[in-house]
């Protein structure tokens, strides 16, 4: 059987963890609150993995990390190496590099539009630029 962590909250702690819960700006920043929360309670870390949907030992890591940093510990933080990759920023500047080409292109206003041919114009551009 291993230790019992048992979680001690101030008036001051207590609502800090409350609001961390109610207006934390991530999903994951407000149930790591909630964890710290019923765990004040005095309730199981399994109960409070089967009420949360993860496991126990994700729990008692965050219960061990509130012990150690405070709230402030209950932020995801940024791990060190490659940064994330979105997939967004080249479809959006290869969009806006399109739209400007479209704007341009003396072609676009002198065609008479059905969808094959536009559809062919817009692949040409996307693949020139």
């Amino acid at each position: 059987m291993g230790r019992f962590l048992k979680i001690t909250l101030d008036d001051q702690q207590r609502a800090a963890l409350e609001q961390g819960y109610r207006n934390g700006k991530t999903h994951a920043f407000r149930q790591h609150c909630q964890i710290v929360l019923l765990k004040a309670q005095g309730r199981k870390s399994q109960e409070i993995a089967t009420l949360l949907g993860c496991n126990q030992k994700s729990v008692n890591d965050w219960l061990h990390r509130y012990q150690k940093e405070g709230v402030h510990g209950l932020h995801i933080k940024p791990v060190p190496g490659a940064k994330a990759f979105s997939r967004r920023r080249p479809i959006r500047l290869k969009f806006v590099k399109l739209c400007s080409n479209i704007a341009n292109a003396s072609a676009w206003r002198r065609r008479s539009w059905k969808p094959h041919s536009a559809k062919s114009f817009l692949s040409e551009l996307l693949c020139a630029s």
